[in-house]
């Protein structure tokens, strides 16, 4: 309490950013969010990764997850709180990037700036993955490449948190290499003009640095090397990918836009992000001060690291480039960054402040839909806050909820949110201990309401279809020879549906007023359940 009343701006900054950012705690998980959380418990019940859930992201988000439910508890909102708390870890990380000397007000506004670009842009499918996890490290990286007095030795943390932050996802490679380079460069400056103790410096800092993330690679090797899981990890980190980028899914048919106009977030990050950065190179160009100076490296830095997070967007380049616009979450903190930089160029501590507060409101009110997820928007979410929040609506607290619910829907009726949460709560209400369920679906959330797990690894159907064919055999004959209790599927895969029946499954509809509905097929009839 006596820093946060020795620093009033920053914590009224700090206070604004988690405010705007709490509607997120009752937002309920997307497809995405359920598949790292059934891996992340499966982490807790002693499963490994990729042996009992195939995903092809790196271990680093089961690990996230694991910590949410082992801090907060199995439930929705764990998660969210997680990463409401990163994010004000990249707000932290972007005002120690910005400043040589923080001042009080730094840290504030920059939490502030980052919530509002991060909660107004991107909808409940898009917030909690870990393209946001994964920035908070690259930003530690890159502050410990700038900031550190002593390259070599920060090349240790450099690569510390750049092995974490690749454990995140793969393409943060190329934002941790800047910041990598960025070190390497510092490191020769300092052993210059001697040309073989410049070099001698750069060795000892390339070395420190792979010391670093090697650490972060053998801990997430050697466990599955102990075990004998080698050729599963390898089979999903290396095989799976190659094959996917091989055999890329098509664009559907009726995507007929410009490229530049589907980019959707980027396109506003873009524009945003040049005005920011020229009004940070210029202000600092034409500065004679040792701040000048200091926010042009600074600025040069930040435009370099945006620049990798962009690419990095597009090396990931699933299909047309907007569906997944949590692709673009990566580049938030580092947009945010530079639209910081040139706020505190001519703001001063309450100005700062104000000049953030307003832009977070801008965004909050020009949320364009063509600028983001078709999905919904921040504004939809929070129409009467307190009402959200609070969870009242002049009647009771139930039907508020439910109306709230209600709103999250993805881009097909059988994605709502409400019409999987109906149906995970169907099969939880029949199940038993020892139960099994399967999901012949991408409504990966049935598992997360239903809390069962599945009998075979490949859990997500998509991973069947996307990857490599041999999936699809192994999952049949995991089917046959340990059938679950239940298999949920649709109405419309008549197929599946008398596949089933056949080998003993009654079916039950879950009927609702969209022609294709959800069907639980039950292995066990009902009398042999009691």
């Amino acid at each position: 309490m006596p820093t946060l009343l020795r620093r009033p701006w920053d914590a009224l900054g700090i206070g604004c950013a988690v405010v705007y950012g709490v509607p997120s705690l009752w937002y309920p998980h997307g497809g995405d969010q359920s598949i790292h959380w059934y891996i992340g418990k499966g982490l807790l019940l002693g499963e490994a990764p990729y042996v009992t859930g195939i995903s092809t992201k790196p271990p680093g988000a089961f690990v996230v997850h694991a910590l949410s439910i082992l801090l907060f508890g199995d439930y929705a909102h764990s998660i969210r709180i997680l990463d409401l708390a990163f994010l004000l870890g990249c707000g932290a990380l972007v005002a120690v990037l910005a400043r040589e000397r923080l001042r009080d007000g730094d840290i504030g506004a920059a939490c502030l700036l980052t919530s509002g670009v991060y909660f107004s842009y991107f909808d409940y499918s898009d917030t909690a993955h870990p393209e946001l996890w994964e920035s908070f490290f690259a930003l530690a990286a890159a502050a410990w490449a700038l900031r550190h007095k002593n390259p070599v030795r920060a090349a240790l943390w450099v690569g510390l948190a750049s092995g974490i932050s690749i454990s995140m996802k793969y393409p943060s490679v190329l934002i941790c290499g800047v910041a990598g380079l960025w070190c390497v460069a510092r490191a020769y400056r300092e052993g210059a003009p001697q040309t073989s103790a410049a070099w001698t410096r750069v060795g000892a800092a390339t070395a420190s640095g792979l010391v670093g993330g090697g650490l972060v690679v053998a801990a997430c090797i050697l466990p599955f090397v102990l075990q004998g899981h080698w050729e599963t990890l390898r089979e999903a980190m290396y095989e799976a990918i190659v094959y996917y980028k091989a055999h890329p899914p098509k664009a559907p048919e009726d995507v007929d836009l410009p490229p530049w106009l589907l980019l959707s977030n980027a396109g506003y990050f873009a524009m945003g992000a040049c005005a920011s950065g020229a009004i940070a190179l210029g202000w600092s160009f034409w500065s004679r001060s040792s701040g000048g100076r200091d926010a042009m490296k600074t600025s040069l830095l930040a435009w370099a690291l945006f620049a990798a997070a962009v690419l990095g967007a597009f090396w990931q380049n699933r299909f047309w480039l907007r569906v997944f616009d949590y692709h673009w979450v990566v580049t938030t903190p580092f947009f945010a960054l530079l639209v910081f930089l040139a706020l505190t160029q001519f703001a001063s501590r309450g100005r700062l402040f104000i000049s953030a507060a307003a832009l977070c409101g801008a965004m909050f009110l020009n949320s364009a839909p063509w600028s983001h997820s078709q999905n919904a928007t921040y504004r939809t979410y929070v129409r009467s806050w307190s009402r959200y929040v609070l969870g009242g609506d002049g009647r009771s607290q139930a039907a508020s909820r439910e109306n709230f619910l209600s709103i999250f829907s993805g881009m097909y009726p059988l994605d709502r949110y409400n019409r999987m949460r109906h149906v995970g709560h169907e099969v939880a209400r029949r199940a038993v201990a020892g139960d099994t369920l399967c999901v012949d679906g991408f409504a990966t959330q049935v598992y997360f309401v239903a809390k069962l797990r599945c009998t075979s690894r490949h859990f997500v159907e998509a991973t069947l279809y996307q990857y490599l064919p041999r999936w699809r055999a192994e999952h049949n004959q995991t089917l046959r020879t340990d059938p679950p209790t239940f298999v949920v599927t649709f109405s419309d895969r008549w197929s599946t549906i008398r596949t089933l029946a056949l080998r003993g499954y009654r079916r039950t509809d879950l009927r609702d007023r969209w022609p294709v509905h959800y069907v639980v097929m039950e292995r066990k009839v009902v009398t042999e359940r009691k």
